[in-house]
């Protein structure tokens, strides 16, 4: 517990940018935050099991957890128990190149991190925003972001939707 601790302090003193995002994200909506730890955990175990290296994952580990960081910017009714308007669609579509924007004014994410982030809502067959890429156009990085982002839904109890088994959603994802 105490190496964890040692190496968690490091990583707060080196990254304070991405620590302190991460607790505007709690403050905006504790479940977000709670959702980005949920998805980073999934992603580095994914990560770890197909041997990704660790110099990769410290770096990926900044997209897994502000992914959804747009939100701090995100108007109120997003998170209403209501459906979207146009517009709303519209910012959520574009919700990807607003975070990016956010992060890149920081100029100290890298530019993987950054490209990760605006394309993990990008699935394999090109469906998705915010633009056309499909396949293996995206790096591995971004799929593997994808995959842990539906993983983490299907499994969530939401408002509009009951929580699936993680049996039935890994069943569900082999489908699409």
């Amino acid at each position: 517990m105490i190496s964890f601790v040692n190496e968690l302090s490091n990583d707060v003193f080196n990254n304070t940018k991405k620590y302190l995002y991460l607790t505007k994200l709690k403050e905006k909506d504790p479940l977000l935050s709670e959702k980005s730890m949920n998805i980073f955990i999934f992603y580095l175990a994914f990560a770890k099991y197909l041997g990704v290296k660790k110099t990769v994952l410290f770096e990926i580990g900044t997209a897994v957890i502000l992914h959804d960081i747009v939100i701090l910017s995100a108007p109120e009714e997003l998170f209403q128990p209501a459906s979207i308007n146009k517009d709303e669609r519209k910012f959520i579509q574009n919700h990807t190149n607003v975070g990016v924007k956010i992060l890149a004014k920081e100029k100290v994410f890298s530019n993987l991190t950054l490209k990760t982030i605006k394309h993990y809502h990008k699935n394999i067959g090109g469906s998705g925003y915010p633009n056309g890429l499909s396949g293996r156009e995206n790096s591995i990085y971004v799929r593997m972001l994808n995959i842990t982002c539906m993983y983490e839904a299907l499994t969530r109890e939401r408002i509009y939707k009951k929580a699936i088994s993680p049996f039935e959603a890994v069943n569900t994802l082999c489908t699409i």
